[in-house]
């Protein structure tokens, strides 16, 4: 269109001329929308060729035999790609304790968010309602709803958030956390369409990822407890048995500290065995726990014969073991009984774990426990058996050295020396009447080992000594409370009557 304020200045001419530049000018403009529609068919090729290649690696991430914690950072990046998002986070629900585990996450600090080191004690968890909906949820403006709908708005300032569940053969198994950081970028329906169908792939993905690493767990507790039943039933000495035991149970459940106690029958403790410990301190060592201490975990678990764990040990209602703990170092600990057929032997326990010990440890730790218990009763009826053998082989000698024609004294000094190390000790005597039968006197020449440096005492038959009381009464005499007998002084003692049986 042209204007003039001259009459009659147009003609003909101007009009071709006019003609002429309206085509020119038409053919520009449909040239620059052409090139405008081009561009923007470009721009959606190249997107849907970009979702395409993000869609094709995630799916070639999720199908890779690479461990599953290298593989959900890259996934996660690839996933907030495909909807512009400036952040993402993975998150696994856990059935058994009803809590939320982090996984992975993309955008924000991934140390960071794993420790949850910013997130606020009272914090809700959208994770639950997630899962437990099955549905997406969709928050936009976060920043202004009160209280936040997830600790990542507090965490980490997010503007707007996208939650959707992570489904893995029918049910659901986590969430995923689509997060921005400005107002100008909120989130849509079909933006949580478009990515619904990646996220069955990288569910698939986690639960594989988890179900072969449980596989391979298995497989290797199984390899142990079947090396573990080897070593018991092997023809090794019970003390490198232990150590191999305790070694293995290092190997496999990653602890510092580890220790068998021994059930004492005649003190009633539990007690270390010499050798069978890692990473325990000396003063621990020497300790003796009783079995009837209704405070005490370890007490708790021999008599009730079930394992259990602590995760902190600060929080134990023993004191005297909260402060031995922190004294030596111990952080966490987990217990289980040593039985065999029922009977308590004594307990199996490690500590110091870099994580916390769940109920799969304590089975583990059971299973390799109820092998040890077997060797300790094995080497208990086969130590017997070997007592057995050498009491009656003594008895056999002393039976032969009474009924020779030995001049008497020597009779009683080998009879006394038998006796004596038979019942390993380090002292023996005899005392045997005069012929009045009003006095004991000591048989000098059956002296044995430390009797031959203790000045032995003529006694009467009435005398308050308890040799007279034994030879009076014809019952034994036994103390274990040294320092109590005036003339064995420091020594425990047992004292039996020479009966002779018409």
């Amino acid at each position: 269109t042209v204007e003039s304020y001259t009459p009659n200045v147009y003609t003909r001419q101007h009009v071709v001329t006019l003609y002429a530049l309206a085509d020119q000018a038409a053919l520009a403009l449909h040239t620059v929308r052409l090139y405008d529609e081009l561009a923007r068919r470009y721009d959606r090729l190249n997107d849907y060729n970009e979702q395409l290649l993000l869609r094709n690696e995630i799916s070639r991430m999720a199908t890779s035999d690479q461990p599953i914690e290298l593989l959900l950072p890259k996934m996660a990046e690839k996933l907030a790609r495909m909807v512009r998002a400036d952040a993402c986070a993975l998150t696994l629900w856990d059935e058994k304790y009803g809590r939320a585990k982090r996984l992975s996450a993309y955008g924000i600090d991934i140390n960071d968010y794993l420790s949850g080191t910013r997130r606020p004690l009272d914090a809700r968890s959208l994770t639950r309602d997630v899962v437990f909906k099955g549905q997406t949820i969709i928050v936009n403006d976060a920043h202004r709803v009160q209280p936040p709908p997830s600790s990542l708005v507090v965490e980490y300032d997010a503007r707007a958030i996208m939650a959707m569940p992570l489904n893995a053969r029918g049910r659901p198994i986590g969430a995923t956390f689509l997060m921005n950081f400005s107002e100008e970028r909120p989130f849509t329906q079909h933006d949580a369409e478009f990515v619904s169908s990646v996220l069955d792939q990288i569910a698939l993905a986690i639960d594989n990822g988890f179900l072969l690493r449980d596989t391979q767990a298995r497989l290797s507790e199984t390899s142990v407890l079947l090396e573990i039943a080897a070593i018991a039933s092997s023809s090794l000495e019970l003390d490198e048995m232990l150590a191999q035991v305790m070694r293995l149970s290092q190997r496999m459940l990653g602890v510092k500290a580890g220790a068998v106690l021994i059930y004492d029958r005649q003190t009633n403790f539990l007690v270390n065995r010499p050798g069978a410990s890692f990473g325990i301190t000396s003063e621990l060592l020497e300790l003796r726990f009783p079995v009837n201490d209704p405070h005490s975990i370890i007490s708790v678990v021999f008599s009730r014969g079930t394992g259990a764990f602590i995760n902190d040990l600060a929080d134990s209602e023993h004191e005297a073991y909260r402060e031995l703990a922190q004294r030596a170092g111990i952080q966490n600990v987990l217990i289980v009984p040593l039985r065999v057929q029922d009977e308590p032997v004594g307990i199996f326990l490690v500590g110091n774990s870099p994580s916390d010990f769940s109920r799969g440890d304590m089975e583990l730790l059971m299973a390799m426990g109820s092998h040890v218990a077997a060797a300790l009763r094995s080497t208990d009826l086969l130590n017997a058996m070997r007592g057995q053998l050498r009491e009656t082989r003594s008895l056999q000698q002393i039976a032969a050295i009474t009924s020779a024609t030995f001049d008497l004294d020597d009779m009683l000094r080998q009879t006394v020396t038998e006796a004596a190390e038979l019942l390993d000790v380090e002292g023996a005597f005899i005392y045997l009447p005069d012929s009045s039968r009003t006095k004991l006197i000591p048989h000098l020449q059956s002296l044995f080992g430390i009797m031959n440096g203790i000045d032995m005492p003529l006694i009467g038959v009435d005398d308050r000594w308890h040799v007279a009381q034994v030879y009076q009464s014809s019952t034994p005499y036994i103390s274990n409370e040294i320092g109590s007998d005036p003339v064995l002084r420091q020594r425990n003692v047992i004292t039996y009557p020479l009966i002779a049986h018409k």
